[in-house]
């Protein structure tokens, strides 16, 4: 919507003194004794007005970046919660009544512990590995000694299985 534009009525001493008041008090106020460049007050009220219609114009786009944004936000989630959906139901489960959600939610925080509990038992592993094996354990997250290790150079082999690994 475009902005309804700023009237400014400025008040004539002639008329002012025929009203009854004294066209001299209200031209004291003025810093040029009763003159007002009004082309300068124009050229200053049409700059107000494109620099506020550039600000909301700039307001505008980002709501509208904001706004597009938070849609593709909202797809991602519906469609993640339909994968959840989905995987409970082809474990069993259903998400249609608040009964069954109850007896879901200590099931899953199970799982949940259950999963941590392997991936630190991997994770011991793999660093146990990488030491013996001489990978340097700087800042390495599993999944990356195990490709350090699943790298390993024909001539670094022990007594282990080899094993190779490609990234291509």
């Amino acid at each position: 919507a475009m902005a309804k534009p700023i009237v400014i009525t400025l008040k004539n001493p002639a008329r002012d003194a025929s009203n009854g008041r004294d066209g001299r008090a209200s031209r004291s106020r003025s810093p040029r004794g009763g003159v007002l460049d009004l082309a300068a007050l124009e050229g200053h009220v049409t700059k107000f007005q494109e620099e506020l219609n550039a600000w909301i114009q700039q307001e505008t786009e980002k709501l509208g970046q904001l706004q597009q944004h938070g849609q593709e936000l909202q797809g991602r989630l519906e469609a993640k919660c339909q994968e959840v959906r989905q995987f409970l139901e082809q474990h069993g489960h259903s998400l249609d009544d608040e009964a069954g959600l109850a007896k879901l939610v200590p099931i899953l925080i199970k799982m949940l512990e259950e999963d941590r509990s392997a991936f630190g038992a991997l994770s011991a592993t793999l660093e146990d590995l990488a030491k013996r094996h001489g990978v340097p354990l700087e800042k390495k997250q599993p999944l990356d000694l195990l490709k350090a290790l699943l790298r390993r150079q024909p001539e670094d082999k022990s007594d282990d299985e080899s094993y190779s690994y490609s990234d291509d």
